[in-house]
């Protein structure tokens, strides 16, 4: 059996941790993690209270003891873990059973999401000389995920035990059921990375009779459809294929854009700039011929934003009809204006490798604060419904989703920024970064709850709810 522990306190980590559980369940290891039982995955449940014994505490010691490989994600959080915490008690447990147990030293494997050169100093001191895999790359040439497998399949050939679930489904359905998945998935893969562009559908998209349609719109970095997943390699994680089951009679879809090649230059910035050309793509697919949502990620709320102020300025009949049916916009980290915009001119400096200098990216938060002040006018008018998400997490100096590398962690929409100054909504801070905020791991995240609510609170907006 094999033990992973982890600190939630790390961004995007226990989705990296369940993950990774998964991945080696799939490979016929029989992995274990605190979230198989506190959700009931896997025909796990959570552990029984026992007299005079914290439940969590005995089952923590009870992994470590019958473990035969206990994994670690040696994080910089999970170094720091304060007595009395999860991670603490792992930790006394795992030392004190380095003393006894007859497997030494190879029974601890640490693992992180970067170089072991990044990571060294995250790993426990009396783990000093095993073996360390690189999750997040093969960077300094440092085993990944399929070198960790093999060695685990090499040392302890077992089997899942017989009384689980997992021996009665397919590798396919194991994928199906992770992370609460088991409910039906309208999509069996995403397309391929040259397909993301412009408007695609998800679901609803050719019901003449539906009667809202909502449209994703992904920011820095993402796009149309890993921007909102936990796991690229599981579709299941794509969480706008959620909704279909609470929305059966909308249209979902997912506008995408060139956000990696793109440049800001000087006084312009192209990707608002490109209105015209989603407006026409939405109005291509009946977009504004009936009630309307958008859900936006960073940049994508201000191109949203731009979409409908030239909706509504153009005196173009056909996109008119967009500016009037708009219900509401949720804003998933975007900034909006406020003193911190350089942090969000830092990670487009980083995206989109162009050789301005912070400053003046930096100079583009004027117009942003001109442009959110004709929404504020907007949504007055026209009683939008919003929702508004920030981050609390930086994001750490390496990104290995993005490929980037940042000279430092930064917190890239705060709570200022964040902020749109609407009569009765605030920013509502997040325990997330600015890459994990917009992947919520399953349907319990207060984030996919927020927007379910939100988009309840369009559709009670309109005439017609579904």
């Amino acid at each position: 059996m094999v033990y992973i522990s982890y600190t939630g306190r790390t961004p995007g980590i226990q989705r990296k941790a369940l993950w990774l559980a998964n991945k080696l369940r799939a490979a016929g290891i029989d992995s274990r993690i605190d979230l198989y039982h506190s959700k009931s995955l896997h025909g796990f449940t959570p552990p029984q209270p026992l007299p005079g014994r914290d439940a969590w505490d005995n089952w923590q010691e009870e992994q470590v003891k019958h473990a035969e490989r206990i994994i670690l994600f040696c994080t910089e959080e999970y170094a720091a873990s304060p007595p009395g915490s999860g991670v603490a008690r792992d930790l006394r447990y795992m030392e004190s059973d380095l003393k006894q147990s007859a497997h030494g030293l190879r029974k601890f494997i640490p693992v992180g999401l970067g170089p072991y050169s990044v990571n060294s100093t995250f790993i426990p001191s009396f783990m000093s000389g095993a073996t360390y895999y690189d999750l997040g790359g093969h960077q300094d040439g440092i085993a990944g995920l399929a070198d960790l497998i093999r060695r685990l399949k090499t040392e302890f050939p077992s089997k899942l035990p017989a009384d689980t679930e997992i021996t009665r489904k397919t590798k396919h359905t194991i994928q199906q059921t992770e992370l609460d998945r088991s409910k039906p998935v309208l999509l069996s893969k995403i397309p391929d990375e040259r397909e993301r562009r412009d408007m695609q559908k998800i679901a609803g998209c050719d019901n003449a009779d539906r009667l809202l349609d909502i449209v994703f719109i992904h920011g820095l970095g993402g796009d149309s459809w890993t921007t909102w997943m936990a796991d690229t390699d599981a579709i299941q994680t794509f969480w706008p294929n959620w909704l279909p089951e609470k929305f059966p009679q909308a249209g979902l879809w997912t506008l995408g854009y060139a956000a990696n090649s793109s440049k800001w230059k000087e006084e312009s910035m192209p990707l608002a700039d490109r209105g015209n050309q989603m407006l026409d793509l939405l109005a291509n697919e009946g977009i504004g011929e009936r009630p309307l949502a958008f859900i936006t990620h960073s940049m994508g709320g201000i191109v949203a934003k731009q979409i409908l102020r030239h909706a509504e300025s153009f005196g173009v009949t056909r996109w008119e009809a967009m500016a009037q049916n708009t219900k509401g916009i949720a804003f998933i980290a975007t900034p909006h204006s406020g003193a911190h915009i350089a942090n969000f001119a830092e990670l487009a400096k980083a995206v989109y490798r162009t050789n301005e200098h912070v400053a003046e990216l930096a100079a583009h938060d004027p117009r942003l604060r001109e442009l959110h002040g004709w929404f504020l006018n907007f949504q007055r008018k026209h009683q939008l419904i919003c929702r508004t998400y920030c981050e609390r997490r930086e994001v750490r100096p390496e990104i290995p989703i993005l490929k980037i590398k940042l000279p430092k962690g930064i917190l890239v929409v705060d709570e200022t920024s964040a902020e749109p100054n609407i009569p009765g909504e605030r920013a509502i801070p997040l325990d997330e970064d600015h890459i994990s905020i917009c992947k919520p791991a399953d349907r319990d995240a207060q984030l996919y709850k927020g927007i379910v609510r939100f988009l309840n609170d369009c559709i009670k907006a309109t005439s017609h709810p579904i």
